[in-house]
């Protein structure tokens, strides 16, 4: 079983907002006998992510959860792009980087190197922070705005989670296939399996503000047909059940 680090976020900053959704910050205790795994779920985005073993990193977007694993008195810091924000401001196509990790030199260019130097060389996890949505400024200098269809996909889907595709294309005024090619560009995958990622995370968040409620509770108002389907979907797309998520985001 993975075990919990400390995980907190910040919001992006004004210049940046319309491609990014946080800054994010994760550490493990310095007297931790071994390495601590951070649970990491899928929910549509992209990230730019600095770790001492692996470097700068592009990262997702994820179909399925995987485990980062932080060391003892070590940290992780990142940037979560909204959906579609990484192709507009990285220049990264979203289809190729699905559920990988890819070196940010490989994936953004030259430019990300000088960048990954300067991580590499702070000491403290928020003056990484400070460097990372410094240099993602520098880029949104002209750059181009994230396709407002796949933000009004992501949000549409967010807020209604039983929302079906075909509907959802209808609203829209647009077929399943066109509205299908804009998110695959924009987020890596499919609108339905973007609808299923924001379900799962709509019903964690909902358990989290709302303790009272019961797993059965949260399914209904989630989108699930039952709680079973909840915890089915949620086995596919974490690896655990709703319960074995207590310290994941």
């Amino acid at each position: 079983m993975a075990d919990p680090v400390a995980y907190r976020e910040r919001p992006a900053p004004p210049e940046l907002a319309a491609w990014v959704e946080c800054a994010w910050e994760v550490a493990a205790p310095a007297t931790a006998s071994a390495d601590r795994l951070h649970r990491v779920l899928p929910d549509g985005c992209i990230d730019l992510v600095f770790r001492e073993r692996e470097g700068l990193q592009v990262a997702g977007p994820d179909t399925r959860a995987f485990l980062a694993a932080i060391p003892a008195g070590g940290s992780a810091v990142g940037v979560r792009m909204r959906p579609g924000g990484a192709p507009a401001l990285l220049g990264v196509p979203a289809r190729a980087l699905r559920d990988s990790r890819t070196r940010a030199a490989e994936a953004v260019g030259p430019a990300a190197a000088p960048l990954e130097e300067a991580l590499a060389g702070a000491a403290e996890p928020g003056t990484r922070t400070r460097l990372l949505l410094a240099w993602l400024a520098e880029r949104a200098r002209g750059a181009a705005l994230p396709d407002p269809l796949v933000e009004a996909v992501a949000a549409g889907l967010g807020a209604r989670p039983d929302l079906r595709v075909a509907g959802l294309a209808r609203d829209l005024g647009l077929g399943e296939r066109h509205l299908r090619r804009r998110v695959v560009e924009g987020v890596g995958y499919g609108p339905k399996r973007l609808a299923r990622v924001l379900r799962l995370q709509g019903a964690l968040a909902m358990a989290r503000r709302e303790p009272r409620l019961g797993w059965s509770r949260v399914a209904v108002l989630a989108g699930y047909a039952d709680q079973a389907h909840l915890v089915n979907d949620c086995r596919a797309l974490a690896g655990v059940p709703p319960s074995g998520l207590d310290a994941a985001r």
